[in-house]
């Protein structure tokens, strides 16, 4: 509601046939899916958002689940305006060059496997129409033997990431997040994410998990091990 309330109180200084409103919220309290549609309801323009809701943070506004809300109340344009016809596709590719991994999470609003699996026959979203339906019959339009060759890309690009995980020791140390039984040197107050984090941020993980001596500078780490991490996610790492 405070979205629908920003966005009225904005559109009666900006009119909607010269501005343009669009809505961006974080994650954490729930209202990154809503407050965009409390906002279009209220007269902004859509949202300012990445494709998929993983942030680097704990999520936000994604411009895939907004577009499915949107059809999902009966909005007539987005399907003609849009091309989401390999929708699911993209969104997998998106998550795994930002998380550099081929493990999409099961809890994943669209494509997890775990919201595919059926829990009550009111959730089927195989039933024309139903809730869910779309992630198969709308946004994964696919033939056969492009459905094929999907699965042997996803089936060797999670064979590569295999492989490639004693080579990646260090990256997975340095993304994954500390125990408590390591909160020590402040290693719980940093986590790298491989195409967000910046120099310093990378640096001060390094430094937190002793890797490097703690008068190095952080910045100057940094730009060196994100040096290695880009390098080797275009060379080696599956995408």
């Amino acid at each position: 509601s405070d979205y629908g309330a920003v966005t009225k109180w904005l559109r009666s200084f900006f009119s909607m046939d010269r501005f343009v409103i669009l809505v961006h919220a974080h994650g954490g309290k729930g209202v990154e899916n809503q407050a965009p549609l409390d906002a279009a309801m209220a007269g902004a323009d859509g949202v300012w958002a990445g494709f998929i809701p993983q942030a680097a943070q704990v999520g936000h506004s994604a411009a895939f689940l907004f577009l499915d809300n949107l059809v999902d109340e009966a909005n007539p344009y987005v399907l003609e305006t849009y091309q989401l016809g390999q929708g699911v596709e993209v969104a997998n590719q998106m998550y795994k060059l930002n998380m550099n991994t081929n493990g999409i999470p099961s809890d994943d609003p669209l494509v997890g496997e775990g919201a595919n699996k059926l829990r009550h026959s009111a959730f089927d979203k195989h039933k024309e129409k139903e809730w869910r339906s779309r992630c198969e019959s709308t946004y994964a339009t696919w033939t056969e033997e492009e459905q094929f060759k999907l699965a042997q890309l996803r089936h060797d690009a999670s064979e590569h990431e295999a492989q490639c995980k004693a080579v990646c020791a260090v990256f997975q140390v340095l993304c994954r997040e500390a125990g408590p039984s390591t909160d020590v040197a402040g290693r719980r107050k940093t986590i790298i994410a491989p195409l967000v984090s910046d120099a310093f941020v990378i640096g001060q993980r390094v430094k937190a998990l002793e890797l490097v001596e703690q008068r190095a500078n952080a910045k100057q780490v940094g730009e060196k091990i994100a040096g290695i991490i880009h390098g080797a996610h275009g060379r080696r790492l599956p995408h």
